[in-house]
Parts: C-alpha cells; structure tokens; sequence
C-alpha cells in the first residue's frame, strides 16, 4: 500500500497520464504547464520510487509549485505541499540539521524575489525555517559541504539589482554546528544577473569548487567562470571558456578518462560570442579544458538546466541531451545525441520528440524498469509529431524511454579505510568499483557518515540498506575514490560508500566502523581480500561453487544489485550456491574482521 506524507493531501490521478506514443516514444503529459522554472526528481516519501517537484510560471504574473507522488510505475498523483511557488527557480536537497533527512532549499521570483529552507522531521513533513538569516534572492541557490567539515553549508548567488548602492551580492553561509549560518563576504567584488551555479570538483583535490554562469554587473560582462576552493576559501580562475549566460552548465565524464568534462549554454554578447544558440562540450584534461564539440542550434532562453548528461541508451557511456529553441528549424527542440567513444551522434526520431525553450529538464527513472526517462518542462510551440501546435503551450510532459536493454548497478566498493591524518582530518578511502557496462574512470560514490547516537555528518542522498538514490544524479563527492572530513569530535562512527554509474543505479553499500579516541583512529573493521577462498565458475549455468578453507566458520549472503537478500547461509565446508540467472553480490565473512565480496553472474 503506497504511503504518503502526513502533510499530503491527494487530489486524484491525473486524466492526462493515458499514453500517447509517437512511435518508439510515449508521453505522459502532467497537466502542469509551465516555464522558466525548475524540476526535481526526488523520492521525497522514501519509498523507492522518484516523485517529482516542479515550480515555474505559467503567465508573467502566475507561478506555480506542484509535488507529484509516484506509485512506483510511473503514474503520479498531484499531491499539495508547503512549498512555494516562483519562476526562474532552483531546487536542491540536502541535510542541513545533520538528522539523516533531506531538506529543501527553493528561491525563485514570486511577488518578489524569495529563498525559503524547509526541513524535514522522522514523519516526513517540511516545514519553512522563519528568519533563516538567508538573503532573498533567485537563481542560483544550493547546498553544498564547501569547507569539509561535515555540515552542510548554503550559496545565494541570486540577481542583484543593476543600482551602484545595491547589497545584494553572492553570498555562502556557513554551517555554524549551532542551527545557524555565519555569513561570508568573500564575494562582495561580485554582482550576478541570472547566475547558474555547479558544485564541482574539477580539479579533483577533495574539495568543492563553484561554477558560475551568468551576467556579472560589476565588469558588465558575461561570466563562466569557477571559483576555486582552497580550505572554504575561493578564488576566481578563468578556465577560458568562451563565456556565456542565461543558460546552464552541467557535468560527467563524457570520455571514460576519469575528470569531470562540461556541457556549456547560454546567451553570448557583452564580451561574450555572439551566438546564443550554442551547447558547446568542453573535454576536461586535469582541469585544463578545450572544446570537443558543439551542439547547435539551440538557445535554451532560460537560467538553469535545460541540457543534460545521461546514458540513455544503457551502453555505459553518457550521451548528451539538449532543448531549446531550434533556429535552423524554426520551432523548439529536444533532441538526444549519443555517445560512441566520444563522438555524439543525432538520435533517430528525435524529431518525434516534443520540443521545448524556457526549459529546465530532468532525468530518473521514474517507471522502476532500469532505464532513464526524460521529464522535460518549458514552452512547446509547434512542430511536435510531425503536426503544428501539437501542444501551443507550456507543458510538463514526461518522454519514456523506450530502450529494452536493461541497466544493471554496479558492485560494490571494497577495502574501506579511514586514516588520521595532521589537525586530526579524517580522510576515508576505498579501492574503485567496477561495472558492466559504464567505465570504473567514470564511476562516481556517494558515502554516508555518522556517530553513534545517529548524527549524520555526510548525507549519502540514498537509502543505506536498498542502496536506492533518493535524488537521481552523480555521487556527492563525484569521481573521487577518498574524501576528507575535518573536526570530528572524539567517539564511534559508521561510514558506507557506495558505486553509481552513468545511468544514477546506485550498487549496494559497503559499510564499516571507528573510534576516534584522544585523538587516534582505532578500530577500523577493513573490508580486506584477504580470505582464502575460491568461486567458480562464474559466470556459471546455473550453479556456483564456493570453496572455503576447511575448519573455520563463515557467512555468506548472496544479495542483488540493488540490496535485496536473497539467500543466506553458515558454512565450514565448500557449498554449491543454486541461483536463478542474473547478477549478484556475493559477500563472505569469516567472524574476524575478513570479508571478501565477489560479483558473480549466472547464466
């Protein structure tokens, strides 16, 4: 039985959800029409499935927000929430109270120009912090952990207004561990106009850099440019992008080589090119980028994402979708390239696909069979299916994907550690994971920590035990194999990493434990290899044979991709393990702090 949010009230299925295909693609159209907003994919009930918030406008004077819960196939209810509603908005989850639970943080323009954080308490319901200390203003807002002490921080790089007695400025407001932010001014030479904001760690030194893509007042002149972190510190790096605004910029490792590469649009003049119709894929290179390729002609009109990295077609790598309006055809666009060894080639049929501008985009899997489906919002015109006006509207329209192979998660990490280093740091580490399809370059982790009465210092945006993604996107340290937490006071932790692919299928989580004591780490329960075992043959037809070393005990699980059990058994002898076909987490523990967790496939 589908479990709703106490705050939830449900106001019936939605008429327009019967499918309609266009060939190989179905639609199902939310009947929420709006633009310049923004659409988030989230399991906002915890129950496994991705619902959805959307927020935007309709007209210049309407703005709405609509939550939609899903059944875990695909159909959504639209369902009342506390949030708000605006235009030129932003979404981002994360846990500002360290409790385990996502909360949220919205800006957009409603009668004015709001911020608002809700938090979430054990029964699932949001309720806004009054006095949040936060300056109001839209885009370009977040959660990030930007000085890795654990907390989640807050950056409000929002629309200042064009006067020379403005205060309004880009601003983060660190965690003060008390409830409460302290504000930095450490941006106070900057003024944005329509900011688009990444937390990235482009150069891969375990920190979290900013991205902007906007207007900036003060040089007049577009702006794409990082910020980068030293220690919660940031300074400005021109990366040599050609700059842009009004647009957005997203990131994935494109070419398996193991950095974050950059899918960059927006409006160019005012020092920028002059074309506004323009996705250009720059190739990262250690934090050195240059320009792959371009995508035209397509001009988003809109602050935010209306392009997106993701493997659509389940063969491992990313391909690259785009919207906007399309200059060349005269109409809006959505249009899908694929990805062969870096080279992106035009899906067919994209033309079947409804295009839109004013867009914001999302990707998830939203019907639970493995695949990514596209939720796309933003004004679409004409020219869908062949027709005129096939819409003449804005729309909120979900595109499903038809590709019939099937996304499997990755395995595990292995070999968790965490050291001590100078200051009393806590670095954590695992050896890279692999998969069956996406490259082990291309793998990014989501880890969770916590002490032993429950306060969570790094939130995974995952379900520990199903290992299900609650927000459908990369890990939240990204591509990097260890991470280093600063302060932590003195008593026992658990920490879990866990292996997502191109596709956001989280594998299950390895977990561990420690004790810092006095200011040394003891206690670390290693997940070693080091146990003297064979499994073969595997792949197997049908049956597994597991060879132990004779006279000592051991347990053994036998688990699914994504986290469900599905034998387990004590041994002391070989044994024969008879599975059904598919892919499986084998983990073997010998009672003394060995474990050894093998992949095995039966045919």
């Amino acid at each position: 039985m589908k479990k709703y949010l106490p705050f939830l009230l449900c106001l019936g299925l939605l008429s327009q959800q019967e499918e309609a295909s266009a060939q190989s693609f179905t639609m199902k159209n939310l009947n929420f029409p709006v633009q310049h907003g923004d659409v988030s994919a989230v399991d906002i009930d915890r129950d496994g499935d991705m619902d959805l918030l959307i927020m935007g406008e309709v007209s210049g004077t309407e703005r709405f927000v609509q939550l939609f819960i899903n059944d875990g196939a695909g159909n959504f209810t639209k369902t009342a929430s506390p949030f708000l509603a605006g235009a030129f908005a932003s979404i981002d989850w994360g846990d500002v109270d360290n409790d385990g639970r996502l909360d949220l943080l919205q800006s957009g323009f409603g009668a004015t120009p709001f911020t608002a954080l809700f938090k979430s308490n054990a029964a699932g319901v949001f309720t806004q912090v009054a006095n949040s200390g936060i300056q109001q203003v839209t885009p370009g807002t977040g959660f990030a952990d930007l000085n890795n002490d654990g907390y989640t921080d807050i950056y409000a790089f929002g629309n200042a207004n064009n006067t020379a007695n403005d205060a309004t400025r880009a601003k983060i407001y660190f965690n003060n561990k008390s409830g409460g932010f302290t504000e930095s001014a450490q941006f106070n030479d900057f003024k944005f106009i329509d900011p688009e904001i990444s937390t990235v760690d482009f150069d891969k030194d375990g920190d979290l850099d900013l991205f902007v893509n906007g207007f900036e007042v003060v040089s007049n002149s577009r702006f794409s440019k990082m910020f980068v972190n030293t220690n919660g510190t940031f300074a400005v790096r021109d990366l040599g992008l050609i700059q842009k605004g009004f647009g957005g910029a997203v990131w994935g490792d494109y070419d398996a080589d193991g950095d974050l590469d950059l899918l960059l649009n927006g409006d160019g003049g005012a020092n920028g090119e002059p074309s506004s119709d323009i996705y250009r894929l720059y190739k990262n290179t250690a934090g050195a980028f240059a320009q792959a390729t371009t995508f035209s002609t397509y001009r988003q009109i809109a602050v935010g994402d209306g392009g997106r990295f993701a493997d659509w077609d389940n063969d491992g790598d990313l391909d690259v979708i785009v919207t906007g309006w399309d200059d060349t055809a005269k109409r809006q666009a959505t249009a899908i390239f694929l990805n062969n060894a870096g080279t992106f080639t035009a899906m067919a049929n994209n033309d079947r696909l409804p295009g839109v501008s004013e867009s914001s985009i999302e990707v998830a899997d939203i019907d639970g069979d493995s695949d990514l489906d596209l939720m796309l919002t933003g004004f679409s015109g004409n020219n869908f299916n062949g027709a005129n006006s096939a819409y003449n509207d804005k729309v909120s329209v979900i595109v499903v994907n038809p590709a019939t192979t099937v996304n499997t998660a990755p395995a595990m990490p292995a070999t968790l550690q965490a050291t001590m280093g100078t200051g009393g740091a806590v670095t954590l580490s695992w050896s890279a994971a692999t998969d069956a399809t996406t490259s082990a370059n291309s793998l990014s982790y989501n880890i969770f920590l916590q002490d032993a009465a429950g306060k969570v210092y790094i939130h995974p945006m995952a379900d520990t035990t199903t290992g299900k993604l609650m927000v459908q996107k990369m890990g939240n340290i990204q591509l990097n194999t260890s991470w280093t937490i600063k302060d932590l006071p003195q008593g026992r932790y658990r920490y879990g990493v866990q292996a997502i692919d191109n596709s956001f299928m989280g594998s299950p989580f390895m977990k561990t434990s420690f004790t810092i004591t006095n200011g040394v780490l003891t206690g670390i329960a290693d997940q070693k290899l080091d146990l003297n075992m064979e499994v073969y043959p595997n792949p197997a037809p049908g049956r597994i044979n597991v060879k132990l070393e004779k006279g000592k005990k051991y347990n053994l699980k036998v688990s699914t991709l994504d986290g469900r059990t599905v034998k387990t058994l004590s041994a002391m002898n070989s044994v024969q393990l008879a599975l059904a076909p598919g892919v499986y987490i084998l983990q073997v523990n010998d009672n003394k702090g060995g474990v050894e967790n093998r992949k095995i496939v039966v045919q």
